[in-house]
C-alpha cells in the first residue's frame, strides 16, 4: 500500500524558513553549540515545531549549510565563465568567515565532531574543483594546488579572522592569495 504525502501547508513553509533564518543567525552568532531553543525563540517557534521540521541539531545544521551552499554554487554559476572565479570565491568565503562562528565551527571540525558535517565540507570542495581548474587552465592559480588544499588555507584565514583586527585580516587574505597564484 503507497501513503499519499500530504502537501506542506504555507504555514508549514514559513516556519520552515523562519527556522532556517534563525538558525543561519543564531549559529552565526553563537557558533553550532548554539541552544536550540534560542533558533526556536527567534524563529517565533516553539520547540517542537523545531523538531518537526528538523529531526535534529545535525539535520538544521546541514540544511542551514545546504542553503549556504546553494548561495556559493549561485556565484560560481554566475561567474562560469569567468576564470577568475576560483580566488573570488576564496576570498567571498574567507570574508563569510569573519561573521560566522558557525562556519567557523565547520571548519574546524575534525574527527567524530564531523559527523554530519562531512557532507557540507564534501560539497564545499566539489562546487570549488571546476574553478580551482579553470583558474588553474589561464594561469591565474598556481598548478600544483589541489582541492584537498583549501582546508588548510581557510584554517589559515582562519586564524587571522580569530586573532587579528581588520588590517591584519586583509593582509593575510592578501598573503593567502599571493601564495596561490602562480610563481
Amino acid at each position: 500500500m503507497t501513503t499519499r504525502r500530504q502537501p506542506v501547508r504555507a504555514d508549514g513553509r514559513r516556519n520552515r524558513q523562519a527556522l532556517l533564518a534563525a538558525a543561519r543567525d543564531v549559529f552565526a552568532r553563537q557558533g553550532l553549540d548554539a541552544p536550540l531553543d534560542a533558533v526556536a525563540r527567534a524563529a517565533g517557534v516553539d520547540r517542537a515545531t523545531l523538531y518537526r521540521n528538523f529531526g535534529s541539531r545535525e539535520e538544521l545544521i546541514r540544511a542551514s549549510f545546504d542553503e549556504a551552499l546553494e548561495g556559493l554554487a549561485a556565484f560560481l554559476r554566475e561567474h562560469a565563465d569567468d576564470d577568475g572565479a576560483f580566488v573570488a570565491a576564496i576570498e567571498r568565503t574567507a570574508l563569510r568567515q569573519r561573521q560566522d562562528l558557525g562556519l567557523i565551527d565547520l571548519l574546524t571540525a575534525r574527527g567524530s565532531d564531523l559527523g554530519p558535517l562531512r557532507a557540507p565540507i564534501a560539497q564545499f570542495l566539489d562546487l570549488m574543483r571546476e574553478p580551482l581548474r579553470r583558474g588553474q587552465a589561464a594561469g591565474l592559480v598556481r598548478p600544483d594546488l589541489a582541492v584537498d588544499d583549501l582546508l588548510p588555507i581557510l584554517l589559515m584565514l582562519l586564524a587571522a579572522v580569530r586573532w587579528g583586527g581588520p588590517p591584519q585580516q586583509e593582509r593575510t587574505l592578501a598573503l593567502v592569495l599571493d601564495a596561490m597564484s602562480p610563481r
